[in-house]
Order: structure tokens, then sequence, then C-alpha cells
């Protein structure tokens, strides 16, 4: 394997050979670990786009008219990647919550990516 230069103030740094792991060994941690990692979940009630200069124009009190209907399925959404589809319910006197209505189905992800 060629050399490479050291960085300016640098120190050249060995490390040790890496052991490959015992074949019992998981490669990923536990279920109960895995089962605690945040998942940031996202309802999405609509789009639009704005030009740079509408923007800028924005205003307290301005309404944003989105894609969407009132009634129409909003998206829910697991770390950005398409979970579910859902309504908007009231869920205490001030509260709002998401009826799930469908769950899309792994080959319905973009690249056939998991849920």
């Amino acid at each position: 394997m060629p050399s490479r230069p050291e960085p300016e103030g640098g120190e050249r740094v060995e490390l040790e050979q890496l052991q490959p792991l015992a074949s019992n060994t998981p490669a990923i941690p536990s279920p109960p670990l895995v089962e605690k990692l945040p998942i940031v979940l996202t309802v999405e009630l609509g789009r639009t786009t704005l030009s740079v200069k509408e923007l800028k124009t924005l205003r307290k009190g301005q309404i944003i008219s989105l894609d969407k209907v009132i009634g129409e399925t909003l998206g829910i959404f697991a770390n950005g990647q398409r979970l579910a589809a859902g309504e908007v319910v009231a869920v205490a006197q001030d509260h709002y919550g998401v009826r799930v209505l469908s769950l899309v189905e792994e080959a319905d992800q973009p690249n056939g990516t998991p849920l």
C-alpha cells in the first residue's frame, strides 16, 4: 500500500488490526436497545411552493394555501419515510391527533426501502 504524506502538524498513528466478530455475535444491538431508538414521526398537512420574493413578503396573519383540500388524507412519515395515510382528529379539547387510515406497503416505498 503506498504511504500517504503526513499532514502538517500531525503524527501518524498506527491502529491495531481489527478482529472479526465471532459468528455468534450479533451484528446489531440487541432488540431491546434497537426498540429504544427514537423515531421522528411527522404528519404532513400539505405543501406549496413560494418564490423568494413571496417568502420575503410573508407577514403575520397571512394565509398560505396548501395543495390538499379539507378532508383529504395526510401523509404520515417515520424519519422521513412515508409510513401511512391518516386523517386529523381531535384527541383533547386543545390537541390534534391523527387516525391511521392505511399503512404503506414496503413495495410502495422508494427503492423498496423498508419501513
